[in-house]
């Protein structure tokens, strides 16, 4: 960091929200960061729901002008954020209306639909990844290459590139 460069904190940055929604979206932040830290995959996944509701809740309430007190599940998180897409340009920056809820959507579909939460799943986008880059040239399969998780037994493609 150059030299009289000040550090800007997370709660400084978010310091205009109302308090219990900064700490409802940099509370989720952290558990996810925390989760996957320590690897607790499937927590930090989860958790990813709730980030998603705090930075809707944000989102809309920078559009409508009228901040809520703290995150609430939309009831359709999709058409929720489609709506947002719908408001005139003059009611938020282009990130707030239709860049910020994309990216919920996307993040909210692998959280609920993509076996995350659900019993009786062994894998998750997140195992396969941690399975495959674990795995050994040879071409065997995530679990004979040492991967200590429950990795589905299908034998990944080898790349023919070195």
């Amino acid at each position: 960091m150059a030299s009289g460069t000040a550090l800007l904190l997370p709660a400084q940055a978010f310091s205009t929200l109302p308090t219990q929604l900064r700490d409802d979206l940099l509370n989720a932040f952290a558990e996810i960061v925390s989760n996957y830290a320590e690897g607790r995959w499937e927590p930090a996944e989860l958790n990813g729901g709730k980030l998603c509701e705090a930075a809707y809740a944000i989102c809309e309430g920078l559009v409508s002008g009228t901040m809520p007190a703290r995150a609430s599940k939309p009831q359709n998180m999709v058409q929720a954020c489609q709506a947002l897409e719908k408001t005139p340009a003059t009611a938020a920056p282009r990130s707030v209306r239709i860049q910020i809820p994309r990216m919920l959507v996307a993040l909210y579909e692998i959280r609920n639909n993509r076996n995350v939460g659900h019993v009786g799943v062994t894998s998750t986008p997140t195992t396969w990844t941690r399975c495959a880059s674990s795995r050994r040239p040879s071409g065997s399969s995530p679990n004979s290459s040492g991967c200590s998780i429950s990795c589905p037994s299908t034998t990944l493609p080898t790349s023919s590139t070195p």
